[in-house]
C-alpha cells in the first residue's frame, strides 16, 4: 500500500539504504480516533502547530521545504536527527 510512497521518497531524497513506511490499517471509525490521538501525542514543542504561535520561532522556517532542508545530508546524519527527535518527544 505505501510502495509508491516509499519508492517516491527514496528517489526523491536519492537515499541508498531502505526506509519504511509506517501505515495503519482499518476502517474509518478506528483510524480517525488513532490520527488525533497520534496529532495530540506529537503535539510536542517542536511541532508546527506548537510553533504558529512561539514568537521566538521565525514564521518562515515554519515555511521552508522539508525536502530542500534534508536534501543535503547524508543517510547518517538524518537517522541520527530521527533518533534524537525520538528521544526528545520520549523525554
Amino acid at each position: 500500500m505505501g510502495q509508491l510512497l516509499y519508492k517516491g521518497s527514496k528517489e526523491v531524497l536519492g537515499l541508498k539504504s531502505d526506509i519504511s513506511v509506517y501505515c495503519p490499517v482499518g476502517k474509518h471509525k478506528e483510524l480517525l480516533p488513532y490520527l488525533v490521538r497520534r496529532l495530540l501525542e506529537n503535539g510536542a514543542n517542536s511541532s508546527f502547530i506548537n510553533n504558529l504561535q512561539n514568537k521566538n520561532v521565525d514564521p518562515k522556517s515554519l515555511c521552508q521545504n522539508p525536502v530542500e532542508i534534508i536534501k543535503n545530508k547524508t543517510d547518517a546524519t538524518l537517522i541520527g536527527c530521527l533518533y534524537q527527535m525520538r528521544f526528545i518527544n520520549l523525554g
